[in-house]
């Protein structure tokens, strides 16, 4: 039988740690690359985008973490719902067991923003600090103005997979995801990288991990209810995209808005808007996430 295949094992240079990791409730696949300090990066939702050429320039200055959430990859499927508090309890078990130094800059890319986020309210143990890359506004489901725009993401889901039983798939095939990509995004780096990335979006739908979508109303109102919490003194830097043409108009103000208040939360905190970056920034601006990283590490290091 052929080995069932990995996101995390797709990047340069080869880690010097792969395997699974027992959290308790299941194994995760894991890996590690580079040395010095730790960054977690962590994909969008339901292990849908790549980060391409972030891992090879994060590796040359610090121990990149890659790994699969439940129901992504070579990782056990969860038979739970897949909330954000849930995310962030399995990256903390994770943290606490892999051969890696705490704690870490995490990485939070889209829905993983908000769990990121929530991970530094309840594992502060864990953070050395965050960069939230274009994050899912936490208000998208209660802001008067966007939640009727919002996406129903169960009743999505559940029409592709309906689509796909009637022989509809080409309409998500790679050319239609690699056509939506290039134009909705910016200018694309690496055509490698953008066929990586069409073809991740490609079985979203039919994944274990789809979970991790169906649940985004609820992962929104749990991440409102800690914004007002106390948020440990570490660094925070949000990275905003300024291309969102895939959204409409007052979802980008809601986002925005939204983007500005996670920002706030800490007194080192930064809304960073990256000129010509999409939400797919991986794609079209992969310098701006590792700069962020290094910023936030060199400030780290000349405070310690």
């Amino acid at each position: 039988m052929p080995r069932k295949l990995s996101p995390a094992d797709e990047y340069q240079p080869s880690p010097h740690f792969a395997g699974k990791i027992n959290i308790g409730s299941r194994e995760l696949y894991a890996t590690l690359r580079g040395s010095g300090p730790l960054v977690v990066l962590e994909l969008g939702a339901s292990g849908g985008g790549t980060w391409g050429s972030v891992v090879e320039a994060l590796a040359r200055f610090s121990t990149v973490l890659v790994y699969d959430r439940a129901g992504v990859g070579r990782s056990d499927i969860a038979n739970d719902r897949r909330t954000i508090d849930l995310l962030a309890a399995d990256l903390h078990a994770m943290i606490e067991l892999i051969p890696a130094q705490r704690p870490a800059v995490i990485v939070g890319w889209s829905l993983t923003g908000l769990s990121a986020l929530l991970h530094a309210f309840e594992y502060p143990e864990d953070v050395l600090g965050l960069v939230l890359v274009d994050p899912t506004p936490h208000t998208l489901y209660s802001d008067p103005q966007s939640k009727r725009l919002a996406p129903n993401f169960k009743r999505q889901l559940r029409l592709q997979r309906l689509l796909s039983r009637l022989g509809f798939g080409r309409l998500w095939g790679r050319n239609a995801m690699r056509d939506f990509l290039v134009k909705h995004s910016g200018q694309i780096t690496d055509n490698a990288v953008l066929a990586r990335y069409a073809d991740s979006l490609r079985g979203l739908a039919s994944a274990p991990a789809s979970r991790e979508l169906e649940s985004l109303p609820e992962s929104c109102e749990i991440a409102a209810g800690r914004m007002g919490g106390e948020f440990p003194d570490v660094p925070l830097i949000v990275l905003s995209a300024t291309i969102n043409s895939a959204n409409p108009p007052l979802i980008n103000e809601t986002l925005v808005e939204a983007h500005r208040a996670m920002a706030l939360l800490s007194p080192l905190g930064e809304f960073r808007p990256v000129d010509g970056a999409s939400h797919m920034m991986t794609l079209d601006r992969p310098d701006a996430i590792v700069s962020a990283v290094r910023d936030i590490l060199e400030k780290q290091s000349a405070n310690s």
